[in-house]
C-alpha cells in the first residue's frame, strides 16, 4: 500500500522529511482544517438550520500514487470536499458581500487544491494556506467597524468595501490556467489576491515586509544577473611560460563558467595544465604532444566537450605528479623516471581522440602508481615493533603488483601481457592490510596510554591478528577481524569533559565508560570475543548517544528561545509554531532518559529514547537554520490570514531563499498535513507509514 500524495517529481533532500513529518510528533493536535470546520458568521450555517456534512472515510483513499501530476491525499481530498460543499451553501441562499467574499475565497482554495501540472505542488500548497485561513478572512468582512473618526471610518469602509467587491467579481480566467499546468502560477495567483491583500492592509502599517525574504540584506537587493566569470571562478593559476596555452584557457574558462562546469573542476583544470607546462624532465617531443593536445582538447566548441576535456587534461596531471613521485622513492633507481614515461605515460596519452575509456585509463594509472607510493612511504618507526614483519611482506607484495601492473601496460600496448585490473586490485588490497596495521599500532599504543598494564598483552593479541594477512587463505577472515577490532574499540571516541559542558550525567557515563573500558581490555587481550563483543554493544549505543549530545548542544547553542513564531510566517511551507517548539523543547529530557537508561544497562530503553530524538531532530535543525537564516526577518512579518493573503499576493522573488527546492518544501507539507489528520483521527499506524514513506522518498543534498 502507497500511502502519500501524487506528484510528478520525488522531493530531493531527507533533512526535511523527518523535519516536516515529525513536526508536530510531540503535540498532535487536530488539523487546522478540522477545527476551522465551522464557518463564520457570515455564512449564517445556523440559520441555515443545516451542519456541514461528514466527509467520506478516508481509510479507504489511502492507496495513492506518487508518480501523479495531481497532489491529493485522503485529507486533501476531505478538505476540497468541504471547500464544495460551503461553496454549494452560499449559492443555495441569498448572499450578502461577505458571503461573496467567503465564496470567492473558497473558489480559490478548490482551484489550487486540484491543481494539476509541474507547479501543483506549490499550487496545493497556497490552496492549503488559503483554506486554513478562510474563517478569519470571513470573520473580517464581515467587520466593518474602525478606530478612526466617523467620517474618515466610513470612507475607509467604502474603499475596503470597494475592493472586496473586486475581490469576489474578479475574473479567474487566467488563475485557472495557471493550475491546469498551461502558463505559471505566480502571476495570475498575486493578481487574483491583491484586490484582497489591498482591502485588508487598507488603514493599517502592515504594507512592507517580505514573507519570502532572501538570505541576508545583500541578497535582497543584488540584481539577478548572468554569472560572472571573473567574480565566480577565482584560480591561481600561473601559465606564462605558455601564452598560447594561457590564452586558450582563458577563453574555455569563461566557456565552462556558463556551461556550469564545477568551480572545482576548472580549478583542477588549471593546475593540470600548470603541471604539463612545467614538465621539465619530460623528453620535449613528449610534453609538446600534451600540450598540443591540451590546446586541442581545450579549444573544442562543443557542448559535450567541455567536462570531458577537462576530465582528460586532469587525468594526464594527475599522472604526471604520480610518475614524479615515484621517480623519487628511495626504492627506485635514476633510470626510473624515463622508464615510466615511456612504459605508462606515452602509451596511455598518445592517442588522437579524447574517450571516457582513455580518460579512466590514465587515471587509473595515476591512481595506480599513488597506491605504491603510500605503500612505499609507510615507514617502520609508524608500525610497532611486534607488526614489522607482517609489515615488510606488505609492502614487498604492494610494491611487486605495481610492477607487474607497469609492465602490463606495455605489453597490453603490444597485445597481451597480464590482468592490469587484477594487479591493481591486489596491490590496493596491500595497501589497505598496511593500513590495517597502522591502525592496530595506533590501538595498542592508546591502550597502553589508558592502562601502561595492558601494553604488552595488548601488542601480543595484535601480533596475532595481523600474522594471517599474509597467508591468501587467510587473509579475508583476517582483515576482517581486525576491521570489527578498529571500528569496536572502546577508545574511538571521548566522552566530553567535564568542564567544558552541562549535559546532565556526563560525569557518570565517563565513570562507567572507563570500567566497560577496563572490562574490554582484559576480555580482547584474552582471546575472549564473545565477552568483548557484548560489552562492544554497549560502546556503539554510547557513541550514538554522544554524538547526540553534541548536536543538541549545538542546537541549544544557537537558539536562547523557541523560533516557532518567528519562522511560521515563511511562505514556503506549512508548519504549526507549536509544533516547532515542542520539537526542540522535548530533546534535553529524552536525552535525559537515554543517558539515564544507559547508565543502567538498559539498551533497548536507550535505543528508543535516541529514536525519539532522531526523529524529533531535523525539525530543530531545520528550524533553526531557517531562524538563523532569515529570522530576524520574518518576526515582524504578520502571520495569520494577512500573513497568508500577503504572501500569496505579492510572490517570491528571484532572490528568495529555498535551503531546499520550493516544490519539495511545498510536497513535504503537504504530506505533513496528511499525516496529522491521520493522528488527529486515530489512525497511528497509517500517520506512521506516511511518516515512513515522507522519508524513504527523500534523498539528496541539501542546496
Amino acid at each position: 500500500m502507497s500511502l502519500g500524495l501524487r506528484s510528478a517529481r520525488p522531493p530531493s533532500a531527507i533533512v526535511v522529511a523527518v523535519a516536516i513529518a515529525t513536526a508536530n510528533a510531540a503535540t498532535p493536535v487536530a488539523p487546522d482544517h478540522v477545527a476551522a470546520s465551522e464557518p463564520s458568521a457570515a455564512l449564517r450555517w445556523e440559520k441555515a438550520g443545516r451542519s456541514p456534512p461528514s466527509p467520506a472515510s478516508a481509510e479507504d483513499r489511502l492507496d495513492l500514487d506518487l508518480d501523479a501530476r495531481v497532489p491529493t491525499g485522503p485529507a486533501i481530498e476531505d478538505l476540497t470536499a468541504r471547500l464544495r460543499e460551503e461553496i454549494r451553501r452560499l449559492d443555495a441562499g441569498p448572499a450578502t458581500a461577505a458571503d461573496k467574499v467567503a465564496r470567492a475565497l473558497r473558489e480559490r482554495a478548490v482551484l489550487l487544491l486540484e491543481a494539476r501540472g509541474g507547479e501543483a505542488d506549490i499550487a496545493a500548497l497556497a490552496g492549503l494556506r488559503l483554506a486554513m485561513a478562510r474563517a478569519a478572512v470571513d470573520r473580517y468582512a464581515t467587520d466593518t467597524s474602525s478606530s478612526v473618526d466617523e467620517l474618515a471610518g466610513r470612507r475607509l469602509a467604502a474603499w475596503r468595501s470597494l475592493l472586496l467587491e473586486r475581490f469576489a467579481d474578479r475574473s479567474l480566467e487566467d488563475l485557472r490556467e495557471a493550475v491546469s499546468g498551461r502558463r505559471g502560477l505566480d502571476g495570475p495567483l498575486a493578481r487574483s489576491m491583491t484586490p484582497l491583500l489591498e482591502a485588508m492592509i487598507a488603514g493599517t502599517s502592515h504594507a512592507a515586509g517580505n514573507h519570502w525574504p532572501a538570505a541576508s540584506p545583500h541578497e535582497l537587493t543584488r540584481p539577478a544577473a548572468a554569472p560572472d566569470a571573473d567574480a565566480t571562478i577565482a584560480i591561481d593559476v600561473d601559465l606564462s611560460e605558455n601564452p598560447e596555452i594561457a590564452s586558450t584557457y582563458e577563453s574555455w574558462r569563461l566557456r565552462a563558467v556558463h556551461a556550469d562546469l564545477s568551480a572545482g573542476a576548472i580549478e583542477a583544470t588549471g593546475a593540470a595544465l600548470e603541471t604539463i607546462v612545467s614538465a621539465s624532465h619530460l623528453p620535449p617531443p613528449l610534453r609538446d604532444e600534451l600540450l598540443e593536445a591540451s590546446v586541442e582538447r581545450l579549444g573544442d566548441r562543443r557542448d559535450d566537450s567541455i567536462s570531458a576535456g577537462s576530465a582528460w587534461i586532469v587525468a594526464v596531471g594527475e599522472l604526471l605528479d604520480a610518475i614524479d613521485r615515484a621517480a623519487r622513492r628511495p626504492d627506485r633507481s635514476r633510470r626510473s623516471r624515463p622508464m615510466l614515461v615511456e612504459s605508462v605515460l606515452r602509451p596511455l596519452t598518445t592517442t588522437e581522440s579524447t574517450t571516457p575509456a582513455q580518460t579512466e585509463s590514465i587515471r587509473q594509472a595515476a591512481a595506480t602508481l599513488a597506491l605504491g607510493n603510500l605503500a612505499a612511504a609507510i615507514e617502520d618507526r609508524e608500525i610497532r615493533r611486534e607488526l614489522r614483519a607482517t609489515r615488510a611482506t606488505l609492502r614487498r607484495r604492494a610494491i611487486e603488483s605495481e610492477s607487474r601492473w607497469i609492465s602490463g601496460v606495455s605489453d597490453a600496448r603490444a597485445g597481451g601481457g597480464v590482468d592490469r585490473a587484477a594487479t591493481r586490485a591486489s596491490g590496493l588490497a596491500h595497501l589497505r592490510d598496511l593500513e590495517r596495521l597502522a591502525g592496530l599500532s595506533t590501538l595498542v599504543d592508546r591502550l597502553g596510554g589508558f592502562d601502561p598494564r595492558a601494553t604488552v598483552p595488548a601488542a601480543n593479541r595484535a601480533r596475532e591478528l595481523a600474522a594471517p594477512l599474509v597467508e591468501p587463505l587467510k587473509r579475508s577472515a583476517a582483515a576482517e577481524n581486525i576491521d570489527r577490532t578498529l571500528d569496536a574499540s572502546p577508545l574511538r571516541f571521548t566522552v566530553l569533559d567535564a568542564d567544558s559542558t552541562s549535559f546532565d550525567g556526563a560525569a557518570a557515563l565517563r565513570d562507567r565508560l572507563d570500567a566497560r573500558r577496563r572490562q574490554w581490555i582484559e576480555a580482547w587481550t584474552a582471546g575472549d570475543d564473545r565477552r568483548a563483543s557484548s560489552i562492544e554493544a554497549e560502546f556503539a549505543t554510547l557513541e550514538e548517544l554522544l554524538a547526540i549530545v553534541e548536536q543538541v548542544q549545538g542546537l541549544q547553542a544557537e537558539t536562547g528561545d523557541s523560533p516557532g513564531r518567528r519562522v511560521a510566517p515563511w511562505a514556503a511551507w506549512w508548519v504549526r509554531p507549536e509544533a516547532i517548539d515542542a520539537a526542540i523543547g522535548t530533546l534535553a529530557p529524552r536525552l535525559a532518559l537515554a543517558t539515564t537508561a544507559w547508565l543502567r544497562g538498559d539498551l533497548p530503553a536507550a535505543r528508543r529514547s535516541l529514536q525519539a530524538i532522531r526523529e524529533t531532530m531535523p525539525i530543530a535543525a531545520f528550524a533553526i537554520e531557517v531562524d538563523r537564516t532569515i529570522g530576524s526577518r520574518l518576526a515582524p512579518l504578520p502571520g495569520g490570514a494577512l500573513g497568508v493573503v500577503k504572501s500569496l499576493a505579492l510572490p517570491p522573488g528571484p532572490q528568495a531563499w529555498f535551503p531546499l527546492p520550493r516544490r519539495d518544501l511545498a510536497r513535504l507539507s503537504l504530506l505533513e498535513f496528511e499525516r496529522r489528520a491521520a493522528l488527529a483521527a486515530g489512525r497511528d499506524a497509517d500517520a506512521e507509514r506516511l511518516r515512513l514513506e515522507i522519508a524513504a522518498s527523500l534523498a539528496g543534498p541539501r542546496r
